[in-house]
């Protein structure tokens, strides 16, 4: 190998190894933006899964309250029938 092929070697992977440098330069740059994305998405998906608990919990709670409230109105209901049912008694007393 003569020196102007050695030279010629060595300046092929000086820039080869310029290009893999730039190329992992740009690597890490996208990989530290997308660890931040990563991160951001990570608490924005804790965020969500909070905010769905809080939701199934008051649902929870609500159809309790709905269901406490039917029945008291199914009480009421009730109590008004038999007070009908005593006033036709009544009535037909009369």
């Amino acid at each position: 190998m003569t020196d102007e092929e050695r030279q010629a070697h060595i300046d092929f992977l000086i820039e080869a190894n310029a290009r893999y440098e730039t190329r992992f330069s740009r690597y890490e740059t996208r990989l530290a933006r997308d660890e931040g994305h990563i991160r951001e998405l990570q608490e924005s998906f804790k965020l969500l899964v909070e905010l769905a608990r809080n939701h199934d919990e008051r649902q929870d709670n609500s159809d309790a309250r709905t269901a406490a409230l039917e029945e008291a109105f199914q009480t009421l209901a009730d109590i008004a029938a038999r007070q009908d049912e005593r006033l036709r008694t009544l009535e037909n007393k009369s």
